[in-house]
């Protein structure tokens, strides 16, 4: 934020004794009653600047503030109403009990199941055998043959079946710890790919926090630059009346106690070299450019900012109140010269004693 002076004190201070290069001032110190007025006018105003972005207000009483223009206000106020919408997410995310991974699976269990299943396909194909065996035995006369109290033809079937049976339960009992394999890999790889998940919809929580929030955040900067803009273009108006002051003052001293006339402007000019040498004064070399006053001889009193055009071609004087070449050129042509470089140039000994 720019600082204010007190306009007032400082022209006193100014101008007592005679301002800068005076002698006298007048008449010991006093100021003019137009001199103060315009000085006054320096004090710090309410103000109101109101751009396409928004409006920034300061009512002379230390009180600042800016407010973003629709649709950049609503636009705020929906990405700090998402970013809180996220920040929530966030939470539970965060407060959400690590999972755990549980595999239930009974291998015994399932390899009776598939034993079960499969011995009972064996069945008709043993009752075959034992059907037929009866029959061999009944043609044969093998039936009442006993060997250690058994009939070694049914004991041999019931060996062979026997063997079956017991391939078939090594071969269930296989099958069903590849089956519980096969289910731990699949529970494994669901559980892995769910906590991925979780992973990821954390970050796409925090990435849409952020951004929403940076939204809120660029428009609330938004309004500190128009709260900036304003303050800084109040500063220049106040500037401009404490400027205008001062040339005004350096107007009203007489030729006889004022240097030859020049006052304010005449020192400006001396100090930046011979005040009878030509100076560069061409508006076309100039921005910003402000009325401040008026000399005696009814020209018009300005201050400006050298622009591009005349840094590059050197003729940035550090002059920055004077007049204009074109207007003088209206009013006193002997006291404009056209340079070489076509930029018109103002014999300021001349504008000020003319």
């Amino acid at each position: 934020m720019s600082k204010y002076i007190n306009p007032e004190q400082s022209f006193r201070s100014y101008h007592k004794g005679g301002g800068k290069g005076g002698g006298g001032g007048g008449g010991g110190g006093g100021v003019s009653p137009e001199v103060m007025e315009m000085a006054k006018k320096g004090n710090f105003k309410p103000f109101t600047l109101t751009t396409s972005a928004g409006e920034s207000f300061g009512d002379g009483e230390g009180k600042f503030g800016a407010q973003a223009a629709s649709p950049f206000s609503d636009l705020q106020a929906q990405a700090l109403q998402g970013a809180g919408g996220f920040l929530t997410g966030i939470t539970d995310q965060f407060n959400r009990p690590a999972g755990e991974f549980n595999f239930n699976s009974d291998v015994n269990a399932a390899q009776q199941d598939l034993f079960a299943s499969q011995s009972a396909l064996l069945q008709p194909a043993f009752q075959q055998q034992n059907d037929m065996l009866k029959s061999n035995m009944l043609g044969g006369g093998r039936m009442g043959l006993q060997v250690n109290g058994q009939n070694p033809d049914v004991f041999g079937l019931g060996e062979m079946q026997n063997q079956q049976l017991a391939q078939l339960a090594s071969s269930t009992r296989q099958q069903a710890l590849g089956e519980q394999a096969q289910a731990y890999g699949m529970d494994s790889s669901t559980f892995g790919i769910n906590q991925g998940l979780q992973q990821q919809r954390g970050q796409n929580l925090m990435q849409g926090f952020g951004a929403l929030f940076g939204t809120g955040s660029a428009v609330a900067d938004q309004e500190l630059a128009l709260l900036q803009a304003g303050s800084n273009a109040e500063a220049m108006r106040g500037q401009s009346y404490i400027g205008a002051a001062g040339a005004l003052a350096a107007g009203m001293q007489p030729p006889e106690k004022s240097g030859g006339g020049k006052g304010l402007l005449g020192s400006a000019i001396g100090a930046a070299g011979n005040v009878a040498a030509a100076k560069v004064s061409d508006m076309r070399l100039k921005d910003n450019i402000v009325k401040v006053g008026e000399l005696p001889n009814g020209l018009n009193l300005y201050t400006w900012t050298w622009n591009d055009k005349a840094k590059e071609a050197g003729l940035d004087t550090g002059i920055e109140l004077g007049v204009m070449a074109q207007e003088v050129l209206e009013v006193l042509p002997s006291a404009v010269i056209k340079g070489e470089d076509g930029y018109l140039r103002v014999n300021y000994s001349e504008v000020l004693n003319g």
